[in-house]
């Protein structure tokens, strides 16, 4: 699957943004019947302004994603991808760095050449997340006191926001931790999508204490590093501009290696200074400070919180926010996050980022732009001030695609007073419910008393119907009766029957049996030859290739290697269409009378009559020698654009002339995965 490709933060309604991780884990609930996927919390973050940070404050510089990286430099990709509108720059440093980074993680491209292993349920979503937030000098950490914040060793916390009774420079980022408690799913006009609903009560103030926690796993561990694309390029992409005025280019760690890395120790809560740089050579130099720690995820158990575990009367983390601990905050993007689980194991158990929600845009300004704050206020029962509260609700579309899900958010003073109203409405709604139990309860006696009744109750016709059918047994009876009038009649036939079978097994009578064998019908793959009387041969029919491929170039059924061949399916010359047939399928491009490569060539694989199933193969023979030169082989499928990528939008593979051995290769495409589109390409020679 490429990186997405984003649109900017909308003006008015709130923009979401999703995990590629996430889709896939939604999609595994399609094809297992095992799997869960289920809203269960979110966070709620104040990003710090946009500006060129002193004091060692942290606030956000875009430009300081390759700083701690080693690779910043004047003039590169990132110095200069960024503009005045902070809009467009939250996205494109979204796009290029989190989820390109993401991506290379879900592709396996990483230095210890293992295979990403999808039976983990944690994914690296959150971790990603947190690793881009601290590149951009927005988020450092310290390690948390067992004695007044964590219950138990290796939790960390965010750097206070007042360091020995002064005011510091840093901003804390996450400010309330609560759950999703409310998910509606709703199906209309041919479209199902899920509400959910997210409520800060009036009663609460902030979390007063965030734990955060370090941990790696298979996929993500210390010393791990994933290279990108050559060129520059996000994953799967071309260099270019996107359909929402993007950059295409992908942003790195280190730009000079095009890799990711993770440090060589989680756990390691110590801060470096480094440089970013902005514009072209020669530049200009900003001072930041980014935190060492990596494997960073969010702490929802609210045993290792001290002052909960400490204190009979707190419970939960929501008994934690409205304590007398807890004040007044602001926030402008929530977290949602999601549990995955096996019904069959529910031990095995993850939670994992689904998304961000980025509640408003930026103002733009010259010196600093910030993001667009929302105001919790707690009540305070000694000013007598009100409390607020907020919901956001999310209109989220399962199509498993990750760019851009729809969202409808609502942000309301007075919040609280339509949730009384709702719990009114609720109860309501519970006291019908028990109105209607009570009436089909009653529903049920009628019925049974009215069958009761039916029973000694015949209409004419049913008189009429007995009356013909008592007619009929008489009938037979008499036969019968004629049949057996002598008393010897039925010893007679017991006699005939016996001496029959005694003859059969002696031999004096030749017995033939025939069968009807019209019942039994070849289907795909299996012919039935059933032209011998009385006897069946089934074989199968399937050889070693069962379908000879056409292509559909017309006047030449051959592959073109023309500028642009292949872009356009449609073209008749040279749209380089393939059909896919049942089983295993066999091309040889014989007549190519221009073997030297002017563009890439594109192979367009149409399995608008066949589906792809898990493992069947199509097997590419060039006969006729071809230059390849700096040009690429992409081939491509999904003519029907089942999985919302476009006509063909499915690229199976890329090779080129490092790929090659000959030639003349001979290229095998392998189905894995029919419901994901997963594809092995092999070169025989």
């Amino acid at each position: 699957m490429a990186t997405s490709l984003l649109q900017p933060l909308k003006v008015q309604g709130g923009t979401f943004y999703t995990f590629a991780s996430a889709a896939k884990d939604i999609s595994k609930t399609f094809t297992d019947d095992n799997a869960r996927f289920v809203f269960s919390k979110y966070a709620l973050l104040d990003l710090p302004k946009v500006k060129t940070p002193s004091n060692d404050n942290n606030n956000i510089v875009w430009q300081a994603l390759d700083a701690y990286g080693g690779g910043a430099t004047a003039g590169s990709q990132i110095a200069t991808d960024f503009g005045l509108d902070n809009n467009y720059n939250f996205a494109q440093a979204f796009q290029s760095y989190a989820l390109n980074f993401e991506q290379l993680v879900l592709a396996s491209r990483n230095n210890f050449n293992e295979a990403y292993d999808e039976n983990i349920l944690s994914t690296c979503s959150e971790r990603i997340f947190w690793h881009y937030l601290k590149n951009l000098n927005g988020i450092r950490w310290n390690v948390a006191n067992q004695t007044n914040q964590s219950s138990i060793p290796d939790r960390f916390v965010e750097e206070p926001n007042n360091i020995g009774g002064t005011q510091s420079h840093y901003q804390q980022v996450v400010k309330y931790l609560g759950d999703i408690e409310i998910i509606n799913n709703i199906s209309r006009g041919g479209d199902s999508y899920s509400e959910i609903y997210i409520h800060v009560p009036t009663s609460h103030g902030n979390t007063p204490t965030v734990l955060f926690k370090s941990w790696e796993d298979k996929n993500y561990k210390p010393n791990e590093s994933w290279e990108g694309e050559p060129g520059g390029a996000l994953y799967g992409r071309s260099i270019g501009f996107g359909p929402y005025g993007l950059a295409n280019d992908a942003f790195y760690d280190d730009m000079s290696t095009d890799t990711y890395q993770l440090g060589p120790t989680f756990g390691n809560a110590s801060n470096v200074s480094c440089t970013a740089w902005t514009g072209v050579a020669p530049g200009t130099p900003i001072p930041v400070v980014i935190s060492s720690l990596d494997g960073v995820s969010l702490d929802f158990n609210p045993e290792n919180y001290w002052h909960i575990e400490n204190d009979n009367v707190l419970s939960s983390i929501g008994d934690y926010n409205a304590s007398a601990m807890s004040s007044d905050f602001e926030f402008n993007i929530c977290l949602i996050y999601y549990d995955t689980y096996d019904v069959s194991n529910p031990e095995n158990f993850a939670r994992n980022l689904y998304g961000i929600l980025v509640i408003d845009d930026y103002e733009n300004g010259i010196i600093e732009s910030d993001l667009k704050h929302f105001t919790k206020f707690k009540p305070n029962p000694v000013t007598k001030l009100n409390g607020n509260s907020y919901g956001l609700k999310l209109n989220l579309k399962f199509d498993t695609s990750t760019d851009n899900v729809g969202v409808e958010t609502v942000i309301r003073e007075d919040l609280t007073f339509g949730m009384d109203l709702f719990a009114d409405a609720s109860v309501r709604l519970q006291e019908s419910a028990d109105m209607f139990i009570q009436q089909k309860l009653d529903l049920i006696n009628i019925e049974r008393r009215l069958e009761t009744l039916e029973q000694y109750y015949f209409t004419q016709d049913t008189i009429d119907l007995l009356n013909n059918q008592i007619a009929t047994l008489q009938a037979n009876l008499n036969n019968a009766e004629l049949n057996f009038a002598s008393e010897t009649t039925l010893l007679d036939l017991i006699r005939q029957n016996s001496d029959d079978i005694n003859d059969i097994l002696s031999g004096k009578v030749n017995v033939n049996l025939t069968y009807n064998t019209d019942v039994i019908q070849p289907g795909p793959g299996i012919e039935v030859d059933n032209s011998v009387p009385n006897q069946i041969s089934i074989g199968n029919k399937v050889q070693d290739y069962y379908t000879f491929m056409q292509c559909l170039n017309m006047p030449n059924a051959y592959l073109q290697y023309s500028v642009l061949n292949g872009i356009f399916p449609g073209a008749s010359a040279d749209g380089n269409r393939l059909l896919l047939g049942e089983y295993t399928n066999y091309f040889r491009n014989v007549g190519a009378t221009a073997p030297v490569f002017i563009d890439n060539l594109t192979i367009n694989i149409d399995d608008t009559n066949i589906k792809w199933k898990k493992g069947q193969s199509i097997r590419i023979v060039f006969e006729d020698d071809i230059d390849i030169g700096p040009y690429d082989i992409n081939i491509k499928t999904d003519a029907q654009d089942t999985k919302g990528n476009g006509v063909y939008g499915i690229l199976v593979g890329t090779l080129n002339l490092s790929n090659l051995v000959t030639t003349k290769p001979i290229i095998e495409v392998i189905c894995v995965d029919e419901s994901t589109y997963t594809f092995y390409i092999d070169v025989i020679k």
